[in-house]
């Protein structure tokens, strides 16, 4: 509703909508919330993996989407396994989403970059662009339902602002988190955190 606003002069005619327009998002927010909820797989679900075929699995499934819009996608992953619990087939949504958000955010000969870090407890997955970054006014906002960027740049493939949203949803019920860092300016990188199995 921020882009909606922004958008109609408050001396319009119809700029008293924009509250109704509003209260009907929120509804609809709300109905999402409960439909993820529903959804959310129970943490008893999850199975102990290996982290690293399932990176590879998303990787091999976006490198035809990066290759045509000429697009690098490359990785930086460890030969040994790591262990998650995690439901592979929901991961391997999320990074393709990532993955797919960061390719949509670059332009030809650019790098997209899928890389994994290992702390003392958890696992880091990170999927990072080169493209213009996301301004600090709208990071705040991109993992509510229905608030999308996507269609307002010329080339860019129309969004319906779902997919962030769920895919926080998805690391969430697996313990973990989902978090993008931008400047801005030049280039953004999404995280996803989730507990190691020792």
């Amino acid at each position: 509703m921020l882009l909606v606003k922004q958008a109609v002069d408050p001396a319009h005619p119809y700029f008293e909508y924009t509250g109704r327009i509003d209260e009907c998002v929120n509804r609809m927010a709300s109905i999402v919330r409960h439909m993820y909820d529903l959804y959310r797989p129970q943490q008893s679900h999850l199975v102990p993996q290996n982290i690293v075929p399932i990176v590879r699995t998303a990787i091999n499934i976006m490198l035809p989407v990066a290759e045509n819009c000429q697009v690098s996608l490359k990785a930086r992953l460890p030969h040994r396994m790591i262990t998650v619990e995690c439901l592979s087939t929901e991961l391997v949504q999320v990074l393709c989403n990532l993955i797919h958000n960061a390719v949509d955010a670059s332009a030809p000969e650019q790098v997209v970059m899928v890389c994994t870090t290992v702390n003392e407890t958890s696992l880091v997955l990170s999927v990072s662009d080169q493209g213009a970054g996301i301004p600090p006014d709208v990071v705040s906002h991109i993992f509510e339902p229905f608030f999308t960027t996507k269609g307002n740049q010329e080339g860019q493939s129309f969004g319906l602002g779902l997919g962030l949203s769920v895919s926080r949803s998805l690391i969430e019920s697996m313990g973990g988190e989902l978090d993008c860092t931008s400047n801005g300016t030049k280039g953004s990188i999404f995280t996803v955190t989730l507990p190691l199995v020792h």
